[in-house]
């Protein structure tokens, strides 16, 4: 899909993006998949002096993470950067694809992709760069929408979606480098804590 697109459906979307997002119903599902992440953060047994998130977009799922931590976010749209900066000063944010992401190798101790990895047109360069920019050992979040009758529905707001069975990502992730440590599926959503393994 073109690129220019693609921004500018995302920076169409920012105006909305939270309101849609404190409706009830959807509310209720994202409010599970958080607290699935956090389970899973929680249980990671990794300290993060800061914290790599990927797709960041409005800054919705940032309460994540503890207060006080710095975050470096990620995101293709400005207009989403700015609405993340507006709920949650003191952000770094920097305008990058998630398949080519501008710092060095090994880096990162911890980092994040909630939400995002049903966009991208292929997972390949997106596990590779996230693999480079992570330290030994390094921990990363990450969610993917499963291939079910309700994420197919998605496709009608205007996405092309990427859609797996959530039994064929813990392979994947392993041909990647990755070792996964735990994993929690809600209704859309399956989340997993990766371990980098050694280079």
């Amino acid at each position: 899909m073109p690129r220019k697109w693609f921004n500018n459906l995302w920076d169409l979307k920012s105006r909305w993006y939270h309101p849609v997002r404190r409706m009830p119903g959807i509310r209720w599902i994202l409010e599970q998949e958080k607290r699935n992440c956090r389970d899973l953060i929680s249980k990671s047994g990794f300290g993060m002096s800061f914290i790599l998130d990927i797709g960041t977009g409005a800054g919705s799922s940032l309460d994540l993470f503890p207060k006080g931590i710095p975050i470096v976010a990620v995101d293709r749209s400005t207009a989403m950067l700015q609405q993340a900066f507006r709920h949650q000063s003191g952000l770094l944010p920097v305008v990058a694809d998630a398949r080519h992401l501008p710092f060095k190798s090994g880096c990162v101790e911890f980092c994040s992709c909630i939400g995002v990895t049903e966009y991208l047109p292929s997972f390949d360069l997106f596990l590779k760069e996230t693999f480079r920019v992570l330290s030994s050992s390094g921990r990363f979040l990450c969610t993917g929408a499963g291939l079910s009758f309700f994420n197919r529905l998605r496709m009608f707001l205007g996405h092309r979606l990427n859609l797996l069975p959530g039994r064929t990502w813990p392979q994947y992730f392993k041909n990647f480098g990755f070792l996964l440590l735990d994993c929690r599926t809600s209704w859309l959503q399956h989340q997993w804590i990766l371990k980098k393994l050694s280079s």
